[in-house]
Formats: C-alpha cells, structure tokens, sequence
C-alpha cells in the first residue's frame, strides 16, 4: 500500500484510511494498472466529474465501473475481430496481385496486424478494404498519396499499398463535403445548444445585440507582435551547455522582473526604513538597505545567519511526496549561485502555489548552507498592460467622421475553435468533416470580426493516420481543409481568418515553439488577404486588444507539476485557476520544467514562448475543467475541442465592446487606456450537436 499512497503524494493527495489505500490496490491488479497509471487515470476520472481528487469509497466504486466498462468494449471488439495466432515462414513470400483471391488479402492483412500491433478497429477496417478492392472489377492505375516528412505510428503503409488497385485522382476528394447551405433568420441551424453553464460576463449582451451589432463593418486589423517566429529553424542540434545558458538567462530575467513587480513589499519586509539589518552572501558587512536597488541575491548554498534575499527555479523532488516540504528545491543561477541547488522548507504560515520550473524570489535563512527555509516566496513577474490613447480609441471604434454614432453598440465578435476538425467516418475509409462544416456554417451566421482556429487540423492521433489510409496524402488533406476556410473567408469579407498549428498537427515539424503554416498553394489571392497563418505560440493585436494563443495544453502540465500549500478551506476550482495566474505570471506560454514527455521543447529558442506584454485575451485550449474567467484585467479562454466525439463539439463566441465613449471624451485625446478587456468582454462556450 506504501507505493499506492506515494503515488498519491505526487499529485498533492494523502491516504489517510487504510481501507481506501487497499481498494485502490485491488483495482490495480483487477484492471492490470501500476501505481502511477491508476492515479493518473483517477485524477483525470475527477476533473471530468468535477469532484476531489481524494479517493473516497463511493468515488473508486464509480471509477471501477468506468474501467469496467472500457474492458467491456475492448473485450467486444476483440470478439468481432479475433487474432489467431500464425507462424511465419522464411521459406515462403507472398505477393498480391489483381489476380491473387480475396482471402489471401485479409490473411495478409491479419499477418500485418498481428506484427505490428495495430488496434483491432483498424485491423477490420484494413481487412473490409482490402476484401472490397480486391473483388471490385474496376481495376485503374494510380499512385498513393506521400507520406508526411513527420513519422507516422503503426504500419509503415496499409494494405492497399500491397494490392494493384488504387484510386484515381479524380475520385480521391470525397472526405471534404461542400458548405451547408447559410442559416435561418433565427440564427441557428440543425440542433445548435448552447452550454448556459460556461458563460462568462463581464459585460451582459441579448443574443440580438451580438448580432446585430457592428451594421457598420469595423476596420479590424491584425498584427503579430514584433519577435514572433516567422519561419521554420532547425531543431534536434542543441548542446547541453547552450541548453543550460538558455534556461539560465530566463531565471535571471524573471528575477529582475519578480523584484520589480513586488518592490514596495520586499523594501519593506527587508527593512529598507533602516529598522532591520538584511545580510547578504555577497558582501562582507552587514548594511542597511536603502532601496530595492541595493539589495543582492544570496547564494543559495552558502551559509547566511540573517535574513536574505534569494533567486531561482523551483524543483519538485519526485522522490518525495508533494505534501512534504522537503520535496520542494530551489537552484540558483548560475551568477549568483553557480547553480547550486538546496532544499526548501516552508514555514507555516507561508501560503503559495509553485510548480517545477518556476521562477521565484525567496525571503528566508539559510544558517547552515544545506537547508533554505522561506518565510515569504514572491511568484509575480506579469508584464505591464498595453495602453492606447483615447484618440486612437475613438478613431477605431467610433470613427473620425462620426460615421458611427455614440449610442450604436460596437465592438470586436471573435468565434474561437480548437481541433482536431473530423472524426473517422461511419465506413471507416475516410475523414467526415461535418462538424467543421456545421461550424463555418455558423461563421455565415454569426458573421464575426475575427475567427481564431487552433489545431490539429490533420490529426496525428487519427487512426487513419497513423495507419496512412487516408486517399490522398497529408498535404493534400490540409490544403482541403484550408480550401474550405478559405472559401468561407472569401463569402464573409468582413471576418479575418487566424489560423495557429499544433504539435499534433502531422503536417507540421512537432517542435515547440512552431512556424507558421506553409501558405497552401491552393488558395487564392483573395484567400490570403483574409487567412493570417501565425506561430504557435502567438502573440498579436486585434485593433488595441493583445491576444495570446496557443494550441498546447499547457495547464494540463503545469496542473500535473504543481504542488499547493493554501488554506484548507478553499475550493478544487480555486486550484484550477491559480494555473492561468502562474502562466501570467512568469510571462511563458510553457513555464514547466523539465517540460512533459510529449513536448519537444526547444531550449534555444524559449525566447518564441514568452509574453512581451500581458495579454488582454489569453486563449489556450485544455482537457481540465478550466472555465473562461477573468483574471484581473485579462480574460482566459478554453475553447475546448470542435470534434470531441462523432456529432458534438464546442467552440466558443466572444464579443468585446468598446470603450465608453463618454469617458474618453470626459479625460481628453491624450489620455492612455487600458483596455481591461475582462470589464468588456462576454463569451459563451456553444455546443454544435448533428
């Protein structure tokens, strides 16, 4: 039970009963799960049930019947498609021809399968194509779709492959049906629901408003902030001296900005009134400080006997169970510490929230040199606002010619969705679209300034995919899709298209930070003045509002990494949210370190995946149930997934008004705004069901 209960501890959880611990060892060996997967599995069961992450008995009671019935699927599909096993002979090579009878195909099929480990779906669905090209009777050449420069999972190539029957070209663009028809002057079309229980409002607008508003067509501009990634860099060729120098420079430049940001406190705390002597590791004497200025980082690992002043990341020891301070270390950079690393022990009445990678300025001691004990831990590096001035303003929204009258609701209406796009079809041979065709349907209705699409557009995790059965290469399917955007741009010449990949996303290098997209071939002149293909991460203007993006689940890992000392009292979802503060905070679309398995980050190029200014919008797509909320002056946005089952989906409508004239006529042209978007900004998560 020890190893149950420490696996526990490294999501922030202690067993307490012994009865609790047992069950949990009993559902470990009924499904045939280590420690770490039944925990893991377990905590994901709560976030989506929006319960503890505690074990009780009544919540592993509903787990276990969750597991039970994901055994009971996977038994039924292995009954309709059983695997025998077969020797396989080195005396004897098998080739298919046109000629060769249907059952050799599907034997071979089942070979394949058997030696590669394919998911039995797959495996029918390989057998079922195989069977029909080999007893079709049209026989015509052609030649099968590339394959992407990325790797793909399973087979190296389908059965089709195998067999002299393909295709031709003309008939391979079957998987991308043509938009539906625009929708009714309700509104809506098919059955379209809302969720009522994710809506954010900072500001309350009837349905009517937010369409009718903007009868007079905005001038919206989009603009990448200056250093963004531009084009594709070569990876894989990093030194781990110039990995270390990088995440170096990053503790020194966060430092300099968590000091900045919370000056006032730390002057006081540390005594600048002259009332308290602060002793640094890097001075001889004691002095008084007389501003934050003066005041040097300590080494972390040399003995101090007074209270000082310390920089650096914050590690999680896995080791040790999360609830014990001693799992917590701190390093110090390499100028100041020459990197060394000690323990951190908080004392009580600290209250805080740090995960593994974290920047952070310690207040404590440090008698011995082997043990740094914080009395206060400062997190809050966040960059300034952006400021507009009231001209500016008024010249956007309301116009220089009084084109626009002072009583007319306007405003920016952003639509925001994340992929992946399309589902496997009902026959199994093809990508089904209809959930993104339901969407750029609704784009016709809702006819937004701004449309913000995230990946995976073509799925790597697509069981067609990783098997190459699509009829048409990657490329090929992406520029479709793209094609289809495009042509929804071109009918709504008001709306600007945003489009940001993803490490999914089997047409792109899967390293992270990612260049923009490869302008398709296929798409227009008048296709491209509306498609704005950016980095992932990004950070860009829309008019005077900054919006940042990304398409990688970034709170998914930092919540995994993350460890909290807060009051008792508060609430899982209080947890939830201090996971956007954290990433506001440290001013990086991907704070964790060491980053997740999934991720290949970059190291010499964390420069791509920093925020430059806080964000007015923040949008990042999660598999936690993170609501869009408001985070001070900025407003966080999960757009959830459009394609998350066969006929459902989400994305979500945002509209965010303008200024109020008449405080800006009220201080003047020359008077600098911030545009506090989480006071203007409503949004709604809609749930597309076919």
């Amino acid at each position: 039970m020890e190893s149950i209960r420490e696996s526990f501890e490294r999501i922030n959880v202690t067993l307490i009963s012994d009865e609790v611990a047992l069950r949990c060892c009993d559902l470990c060996k009924q499904y045939g799960l280590k420690e770490d997967q039944f925990v893991s599995r377990y905590d994901a069961f709560t976030m989506r049930h929006n319960q503890s992450n505690n074990p009780t008995l009544q919540g592993l009671t509903q787990f276990a019947s969750e597991l039970h019935h994901e055994m009971q699927q996977r038994g039924s599909s292995t009954k309709k498609n059983p695997q025998t096993p077969k020797s396989h002979s080195h005396q004897s090579h098998n080739f298919i021809t046109s000629k060769s009878p249907p059952g050799m195909a599907r034997n071979l099929a089942g070979e394949l399968v058997q030696a590669f480990g394919v998911d039995e779906k797959v495996a029918e669905a390989m057998k079922e194509s195989a069977k029909k090209k080999m007893t079709s009777k049209r026989r015509t050449g052609g030649g099968v779709g590339t394959l992407s420069k990325r790797g793909v999972g399973g087979l190296g190539a389908d059965v089709d492959d195998l067999v002299e029957d393909f295709t031709p070209p003309s008939s391979r663009r079957t998987t991308l049906s043509p938009l539906k028809s625009p929708a009714t002057a309700s509104g809506r079309t098919g059955s379209v629901t809302i969720d009522k229980k994710k809506i954010y409002s900072g500001i309350t607008l009837t349905e009517d408003q937010e369409l009718g508003m903007n009868m007079t067509s905005l001038d919206i501009t989009v603009t990448e902030v200056e250093g963004q990634l531009t084009s594709p860099y070569k990876y894989m060729f990093e030194k781990l001296l110039d990995r270390a120098n990088s995440l170096d420079s990053r503790v020194e430049f966060m430092s300099e900005r968590i000091l900045k940001s919370n000056k006032k406190d730390i002057a006081a705390r540390m005594g600048e009134s002259g009332d308290a002597t602060i002793t640094t590791a890097t001075s001889t004497n004691n002095t008084n400080k007389t501003s934050t200025d003066e005041l040097d980082f300590s080494d972390v690992g040399m003995a101090t006997q007074g209270t000082a002043l310390y920089a650096g990341k914050v590690y999680l020891n896995s080791t040790a169970g999360l609830r014990k301070t001693h799992s917590l270390e701190l390093e110090g950079s390499i100028e100041t510490s020459a990197g060394a690393r000690v323990p951190l022990q908080l004392t009580p009445d600290v209250q805080c929230s740090l995960f593994s990678g974290q920047t952070v300025i310690v207040e404590g001691t440090n008698p011995t040199g082997t043990v740094l004990t914080a009395k206060k831990i400062y997190t809050n590096g966040s960059a300034p606002h952006k400021k507009t001035n009231a001209m500016q303003l008024k010249s956007i929204y309301y116009g220089s010619d009084d084109s626009i009258t002072r009583s007319d609701l306007v405003g920016v209406k952003f639509m925001v969705v994340s992929g992946p796009y399309s589902v496997v079809s009902a026959d199994g041979d093809m990508l089904d679209y209809a959930l993104l065709d339901e969407f750029l349907n609704q784009v016709n209705t809702y006819k937004p300034d701004v449309v913000i699409m995230q990946g995976p557009f073509v799925d790597e995790n697509s069981p067609l995919v990783k098997t190459s059965s699509l009829p048409q290469s990657f490329e090929e399917e992406f520029n479709d899709v793209m094609e289809k955007v495009g042509m929804c741009a071109v009918e709504n010449s008001n709306t600007q298209f945003v489009i940001i990949p993803s490490l999914s996303d089997v047409t792109h290098d899967p390293i992270f930070p990612q260049a923009p997209f490869t302008i398709p071939p296929n798409l227009s002149e008048d296709m491209k003045k509306r498609i704005h293909f950016l980095p992932n991460p990004a950070l860009f203007l829309i008019n005077e509002l900054v919006i940042a993006t990304t398409s990688l689940d970034s709170l998914f890992d930092l919540n995994k990494s993350s460890v909290f000392f807060e009051p008792k009292d508060d609430k899982k979802r209080k947890k939830l949210d201090l996971l956007v503060h954290h990433i506001l905070e440290q001013r990086s679309f991907y704070p964790v370190d060491p980053p997740s398995e999934h991720v290949q980050l970059d190291f010499e190029n964390l420069k791509y995946i920093e925020m430059e200014a806080r964000p007015d919008i923040l949008i990042m797509p999660s598999k936690l149930n993170i609501q869009t909320q408001g985070v001070d002056r900025t407003v966080f946005v999960n757009p959830h997934t459009l394609a998350r089952s066969g006929s459902k989906g989400r994305y979500v409508e945002m509209v965010v008004v303008a200024p109020s004239y008449n405080s800006m006529l009220e201080r003047g042209d020359s008077a600098m705004f911030i545009a506090n978007a989480a006071e203007r900004t409503t949004c709604k998560v809609v749930e597309i069901s076919l």
